[in-house]
């Protein structure tokens, strides 16, 4: 929930729309932060379901979607009501530099700042934190959901999710959305945790290991979840939360190293019962607590209506939309930004002109400021950094560089070009 949309959000975005567009975009408003907070104690005092099954959480989303005095709010409620708050932090370069601009301090120092950082936090992503960042929510006992699925799909880069648990952070696996992470598939999130961690350092002792993962995926969600004092693992007077797997199945002949192969090679194939407090959910593949033929014609019936809806100017307004906001956001993340969560050293991605921002005063917690963006020097040439053969033009730049014969061998550059509007001379715009 949030209390500033996309548009209100993120700075300059409204201004460089055709009006038309302007006026569409108009009408997508979040509502008051009152509205939003009356729906939470509502719900709240309307909850009926053991919380050892479903428990409530405030969800304030992107730090800079919601003004200062909303997440003081929630802070507030969660303490009252003894609740978690889990919040969408860091996620992606975008954020990062808008956070900056806007409040001339990280995120997670924002964040920290207004009092919400705390033991019941749970930080979403958390990709472009620096060692500061995460000192502070080592310091605060904060938790993150570590979702690797929905990094790599969106290009967001990749989490620094050893330097966290060195730290003393302690770190979940998610899979996001299904908008973004598809399958939802707990098995690949683990997977692809092992495997991104092996792209960032040549030094196995820097990699995660299968038991460090799957501990992140048990006992690491349910701390997140504020659930570990009963939950997320095996033992006397915790809740029987168990997966079956039969290890009958291909992955698994020959037995060599459980851990390994579950993380490795589990697809959810080999998944033959399902346990939630002791009762069974599945049993020999099959759900035994939700009608899957019904389900999936419900799913089809609303499919039809989502549909029939769209048809009438939604997808057309998308279309157009698209373009812009992807050209504009491409360029606001082009800016100078202190962390760096690509794989590969800086100097290795494509020079292209980008987004220069100089804080002109930044935003008191509670106050209004303003930014001013435009655009910096850009060097004329780029030199290969792996051989002293011949430089490239800076916008000619290779997005991928390929070992040639010892050299450097230009792949030729793919994707949406930064805007120009997001490039421009100095630009004012109100931070509020």
């Amino acid at each position: 929930m949030a209390d500033r949309t996309f548009w209100e959000a993120a700075p300059g975005l409204v201004g460089e729309l055709p009006d038309d567009l302007r006026r569409a975009v108009a009408h997508a408003g979040s509502g008051p932060a009152s509205a939003s907070l009356d729906a939470c104690r509502a719900a709240l005092a309307g909850w009926a379901l053991p919380d050892v099954r479903v428990r409530l959480a405030f969800a304030p989303t992107i730090p800079y979607h919601c003004a200062p005095g909303f997440f003081r709010e929630c802070r507030a409620l969660a303490d009252e009501h003894g609740i978690g708050i889990h919040s969408h932090l860091a996620e992606s370069r975008m954020q990062a530099v808008v956070g900056r601009a806007k409040f001339g301090r990280s995120l997670t120092a924002h964040l920290d700042a207004l009092g919400v950082l705390g033991s019941d936090f749970t930080a979403a992503h958390a990709v472009w934190v620096d060692g500061e960042d995460i000192g502070r929510l080592a310091a605060r006992g904060a938790n993150v959901a570590h979702n690797p699925n929905s990094n790599l799909r969106l290009g967001a880069g990749v989490a620094p999710v050893r330097r966290m648990l060195d730290a003393g952070v302690s770190v979940g696996i998610g899979t996001d959305a299904s908008t973004c992470s598809d399958g939802l598939d707990m098995f690949e999130a683990m997977r692809l945790a092992c495997y991104s961690s092996r792209i960032q350092s040549a030094d196995p002792d820097d990699w995660l290991g299968v038991e460090e993962v799957l501990e992140m995926a048990t006992l690491g969600s349910a701390r997140a979840l504020g659930l570990d004092a009963r939950t997320g693992g095996l033992a006397p007077g915790w809740q029987a939360d168990v997966v079956f797997l039969d290890l009958s199945r291909i992955q698994y002949l020959p037995l060599n190293h459980a851990a390994r192969q579950v993380v490795f090679q589990e697809t959810g194939t080999g998944v033959m019962h399902v346990m939630v407090g002791g009762r069974l959910v599945v049993r020999a593949g099959q759900v035994l607590t939700v009608d899957v033929a019904k389900l999936r014609a419900d799913v089809e019936r609303a499919v039809e209506r989502i549909h029939a809806r769209q048809a009438r100017g939604a997808r057309e307004l998308v279309r157009r939309l698209e373009p812009i906001v992807g050209r504009f956001c491409v360029g606001l993340a082009k800016a100078p930004c202190p962390v760096h969560r690509y794989v590969g050293e800086p100097g290795a991605r494509r020079a292209t002109p980008g987004l220069g921002i100089t804080i002109r005063s930044h935003e008191p917690p509670d106050h209004a400021g303003a930014c001013a963006w435009g655009a910096g020097p850009q060097p004329d040439r780029a030199a290969c950094p792996r051989s002293p053969g011949p430089a490239f033009p800076a916008r000619s730049r290779p997005r991928f560089l390929l070992p040639a014969r010892g050299r450097c061998r230009p792949r030729a550059p793919r994707g949406r070009k930064a805007s120009s509007a997001a490039r421009s001379a100095v630009r004012q715009v109100r931070c509020s």
